[in-house]
């Protein structure tokens, strides 16, 4: 269902349709994400990956004082839709699945920019190093 005032068409809840934001569907994909995607939900889904429950997530974030597991400060990236403090993210083996640690948005991107391979981050490191970083 939609109305359209002033050559607007907008959905029920009063999100303006547009080419963006309406998926294939045609249903409008914020009040979609809204009722689907749910924070408590896409936590539970990306948790469930690595086989942790949230409570599992919550006692590592705690054993780590809610600090990054690399660079030791708290996380300072922001969900643009709500405003709020990323939670850190799981950092895992990608070849075996293992869980490592909680990562900061930073560290983590870093990290992965690096392929995990140790002897870039060595070499990165001491590039680092020399030029007086």
């Amino acid at each position: 269902m939609s109305y359209t005032i002033d050559g607007k068409t907008y959905c029920k809840h009063g999100h303006e349709r547009t080419t963006k934001n309406v998926n294939k569907y045609g249903a409008c994909k914020v009040c979609h994400n809204e009722k689907f995607n749910t924070p408590g939900k896409v936590r539970r889904q990306n948790y469930g990956r690595y086989g942790l429950t949230e409570q599992e997530v919550q006692a590592m974030f705690e054993q780590q004082r809610g600090l990054c597991a690399c660079c030791g400060n708290p996380e300072t990236a922001i969900v643009k839709r709500t405003g709020k403090r990323k939670m850190l993210h799981v950092d895992h083996d990608h070849e075996t699945g293992t869980v490592r640690a909680l990562l900061c948005q930073d560290c983590n991107i870093a990290l992965g920019h690096l392929r995990h391979n140790s002897k870039r981050i060595q070499a990165l490191f001491s590039y680092a190093v020399g030029h007086g970083l």
